[in-house]
C-alpha cells in the first residue's frame, strides 16, 4: 500500500537544468539519460518530503489520511500491445459518440418535431461528460482501474442502447446525458491506464497513437453520422452498441491490470462525496450559464447570470473544502502549486476550446460563405484531422526516443498559431485550398501538442497523482472546448449584428437563426450581400479569438512549463515486477484451469501418474541390477535376454516421456562398467560362470 502523505519508492522527476535552479547530485543514476536532476520550486511543491514547503493539505494536520494502493504495472511489450487494442477500442466508442450526431441533427429534428429543443441532444452529452470527468481519476484510485473502465462502458452500452430505442426528444436527451456521464469517464480512464502500463519513457509512443484514435474519431463521426442518418437516425446510437461491447469484452479480457485490495465497504468511505456532490453541481451550473448565454437567454438575463454566479461560487467552495476539509480529496490543491501541471491544464483548456473552434467553425464557414453542403463541410476537415494524427505519432516517438517534450509542445502552438492566423485572413473569395492548406497548419501544431502536453503533466507528478492529474486535464479539454463555443458564438452573432447595420432587424435575426437564408434568394441582393460580408467579418473575428488563445499557450508553455527526465531510477525494477506479476498470474490461470478439468481429463493424468511410477520401479530395478556387476555373477541363470528386455523397455517409455528415464539408463550403463561390465554391448562382454583372467 501506498500513503498518500508518504514519498513512493521512486524518486521524484525533476526539472531540466536552469539558471535559477542550482544542480544537485541525482538520487538515482540513469543509464539511458544524461539529464541533470536539479532542485526547483517545482520540486518541492510536488514532492511529499517533510521538507517540502507547506501546501494547503500539508497545513492541514487534523485531516485523516487515506492510503491508496499503488496500480502501477509495466506490461511486457506483447501484452501492451493488446491492452492498447483494448483501449483504442474504448477511446474510438467514446469519442465517435460526441460528434456523430452533429450532421444528424436535423434528421432527428425532423423526426421528432423539436425545433430548438434539439440542441440540447449535444449539450446535454457534453454537459455530462464533463462534469463527470473529474470524478474517474480518484474513483479508478479506490476502485480499481479496471473496475471503473468496465462501468463506465457498461453505462454507456446501455445509455446507447437506450438512445437508439427513445420515443421521445425529451427521451433522447435524458439518455444522452445518461450515455456521457460515462463517456467523459472512458476517455478519461484510458489515458490513465496507459500511463500505468507503461514507463514515461515509452508512454510518449502509445500516447500518440491515442492521437490518431482522437483525429480519426472527430473527422470520422460526422461523416459517418451524416451516412447513417440517410437510412435512419437510429443507427448513430446502434452503431454505438456493437463497439461498445467489443471494447468491453477487450477490457474484461485484455486488461491484466492489479486488483486494490478491501472490501466494497471500505472503498466506499474513501469517497469525497461532498467534494463530488460540489463540483458536479458547480459544473452543470456554469455549463448551463454557458449554453445559455447569448442563444437561449440574453447574457444580461437573470437565468443566465445566476447559474453563472452560483457556479463560479460553488467551484470555490469545493476549492476550500478539497484543500482543508476533504481526507482524500478528488482534485488535490497541491498540483496547482507545481508550474508544469498549471502550465499544462492552461494550454489544455486553450487547445480544447480552439479545436471545438475549428471542428463547429470552419464548416460553417463554408457552408455560409462558400455555399457548401452539409457533408461537403465535413470532409474539408478530413485534412486537419489527417495531419494531427501523423504529427500525434511522430510527436510521440520523438519524445519516447529523445525524452524532450518541452520544444515539441512549443513549436506545436507556434506552427498552431500560424494556421490558425491564416484562417483568420479567409474571405468570401478565398479558394478551397487555401482552406486546407490552413487547416494542415493547423493540424500540425494540434498533433504536435494534443498528447504531449499529457506526457509532460505526468512526468510533473508522483505516480499516485498520475490518475487525477490525467482526469483533471481531460475535464479542462472539455470545459475549454464549452467555454470557447460560448464565447465564439457570442462573439458570431454580436459581429453579424453590428456588421449589419441598417439591414432590418428582423432579417438579422432570421439570418442569425438560419443563415443558408443568405444565398436562399429570399432577400434582395444588396441586402444578402451586406450579410454575406457581415458573416465574413464575423468569421475573422471567431478565428482572431482562436489566435489569441493559441498565443496565450504559447506563452504559457514558454514561461512556465519545464522539462523533467522521463527516466525513473524505479523504472526497470517495476518493469520486471510487471513481468513476474504477468507470469505469476498466468500460472494462476493455469491452475485454475487444471482444478476445473472434467473428470475423464483428471482420470488420464492420474493414470499416467501410475505409470510413471512403474517407470521409475523399472529404473530402479535396472540400477540396482547393473550396479550389482560389479561383482560379476557366478549364475549362468542371468542371461543376455534379461537385460536387452529391461533396456529396451525403459528406452520404450524414454519416448513417451522426459528424459530422466534416458539419463537413469546411463548412470546405471556407467556403474556396469566400473565394474567390468559394458552393459551398452548388451551383455556379451560378459564371463558367466567364471573370472576375467
Amino acid at each position: 500500500m501506498v500513503q498518500s502523505t508518504t514519498p513512493p519508492a521512486s524518486s521524484p522527476p525533476t526539472p531540466m537544468p536552469t539558471s535559477s535552479s542550482p544542480p544537485i547530485p541525482p538520487a538515482h543514476a540513469s543509464s539511458t539519460h544524461s539529464l541533470e536532476r536539479t532542485a526547483s520550486h517545482d520540486d518541492h511543491l510536488h514532492d511529499d518530503d517533510t521538507t517540502a514547503a507547506p501546501t494547503p493539505e500539508s497545513a492541514t494536520e487534523h485531516r485523516v489520511k487515506v492510503a491508496l494502493q499503488d496500480q502501477t504495472n509495466f506490461l511486457p511489450r506483447n501484452q501492451v500491445i493488446l491492452v492498447f487494442a483494448g483501449l483504442s477500442a474504448a477511446l474510438l466508442v467514446a469519442l465517435l459518440d460526441q460528434s456523430i450526431i452533429s450532421t444528424a441533427l436535423g434528421t432527428i429534428t425532423a423526426s421528432f418535431h423539436a425545433g430548438n429543443e434539439s440542441s440540447w441532444l449535444s449539450t446535454s452529452y457534453l454537459l455530462t461528460s464533463t462534469a463527470s470527468s473529474p470524478l474517474y481519476g480518484r474513483f479508478s484510485d479506490i476502485f480499481g482501474r479496471k473496475a471503473c473502465i468496465i462501468f463506465a462502458l457498461t453505462g454507456f452500452l446501455i445509455g446507447s442502447a437506450l438512445c437508439a430505442a427513445a420515443q421521445s426528444i425529451t427521451q433522447l436527451i435524458v439518455f444522452r446525458a445518461f450515455a456521457g456521464a460515462f463517456g467523459g469517464g472512458i476517455v478519461s480512464l484510458v489515458m490513465v491506464v496507459v500511463g500505468d502500463v507503461v514507463s514515461l519513457r515509452e508512454r510518449g509512443t502509445y500516447q500518440g497513437l491515442l492521437g490518431v484514435v482522437v483525429a480519426l474519431s472527430n473527422s470520422g463521426g460526422p461523416l459517418i453520422g451524416g451516412a447513417l442518418a440517410s437510412v435512419g437516425w437510429r443507427w448513430c446510437f446502434i452503431l454505438a452498441v456493437p463497439i461498445a461491447l467489443i471494447a468491453l469484452v477487450s477490457v474484461i479480457l485484455l486488461l491484466p491490470l492489479k486488483k486494490v485490495d478491501g472490501s466494497v465497504k471500505s472503498k466506499l468511505a474513501k469517497v469525497d462525496y461532498l467534494g463530488t456532490a460540489l463540483v458536479l453541481a458547480a459544473t452543470v451550473l456554469l455549463l448551463l450559464g454557458l449554453n445559455w448565454g447569448g442563444q437561449q437567454y440574453a447574457w444580461s438575463s437573470p437565468h443566465v447570470l445566476v447559474t453563472l454566479i452560483l457556479g463560479a461560487v460553488i467551484f470555490v467552495v469545493f476549492g476550500l473544502v478539497e484543500a482543508y476539509v476533504a481526507p482524500l480529496p478528488l482534485v488535490p490543491m497541491r498540483l496547482f502549486a507545481i508550474g508544469t501541471v498549471s502550465s499544462v491544464l492552461v494550454q489544455t483548456l486553450c487547445s480544447g476550446g480552439i479545436f471545438f473552434l475549428l471542428l463547429f467553425f470552419v464548416p460553417q464557414f463554408t457552408q455560409v460563405v462558400k455555399g457548401y453542403s452539409g457533408v461537403k463541410a465535413g470532409v474539408t476537415l478530413i485534412p486537419l484531422m489527417a495531419v494531427q494524427a501523423v504529427m500525434s505519432t511522430v510527436a510521440g516517438i520523438v519524445v519516447s526516443k529523445t525524452g524532450r517534450y518541452k520544444a515539441i509542445i512549443v513549436v506545436g502552438f507556434a506552427i498552431f498559431s500560424v494556421g490558425v492566423g491564416l484562417l483568420s485572413l479567409l474571405d468570401e473569395h478565398s479558394n478551397i485550398g487555401e482552406v486546407i492548406g490552413f487547416l494542415m497548419l493547423a493540424g500540425f501544431g494540434a498533433g504536435g501538442t494534443l498528447q504531449v502536453t499529457l506526457v509532460a503533466a505526468q512526468n510533473a507528478v508522483h505516480r499516485r497523482d498520475l490518475a487525477v492529474v490525467t482526469s483533471t486535464r481531460n475535464f479542462m479539454r472539455l470545459f475549454g472546448g464549452t467555454l470557447c463555443l460560448a464565447i465564439s458564438y457570442t462573439i458570431l452573432n454580436n459581429s453579424v449584428r453590428s456588421g449589419a447595420r441598417g439591414v432590418p432587424a428582423d432579417v438579422v435575426a432570421a439570418a442569425v437563426r438560419n443563415p443558408k437564408l443568405i444565398t436562399s434568394g429570399e432577400w434582395d441582393a444588396g441586402v444578402s450581400e451586406q450579410l454575406l460580408r457581415a458573416y465574413v467579418l464575423a468569421f475573422r473575428n471567431v478565428f482572431r479569438f482562436g489566435l489569441g488563445l493559441t498565443l496565450l499557450a504559447f506563452v504559457v508553455t514558454l514561461l512556465f512549463t519545464k522539462e523533467f527526465s522521463l527516466d525513473r531510477g524505479d523504472d526497470e525494477r517495476r518493469k520486471e515486477e510487471g513481468k513476474q506479476w504477468y507470469r505469476e498470474k498466468k500460472e494462476r490461470r493455469q491452475a485454475r484451469k487444471d482444478q476445473s478439468a472434467p473428470h475423464s481429463t483428471r482420470h488420464s493424468h492420474e493414470s499416467h501418474a501410475r505409470q510413471g511410477e512403474r517407470d521409475v520401479d523399472v529404473e530402479k530395478g535396472i540400477l540396482v541390477f547393473v550396479t550389482s556387476l560389479s561383482t560379476p555373477p557366478t549364475s549362468t541363470q542371468v542371461g543376455k535376454s534379461s537385460i536387452d528386455w529391461n533396456k529396451g523397455e525403459v528406452k520404450l517409455r524414454t519416448s513417451m516421456r522426459p528424459v530422466t528415464q534416458q539419463d537413469l539408463l546411463e548412470q546405471a550403463e556407467q556403474k556396469g562398467q566400473q565394474g567390468g561390465m559394458f552393459v551398452s554391448q548388451h551383455a556379451q562382454s560378459f564371463s558367466f560362470g567364471k573370472k576375467d583372467s
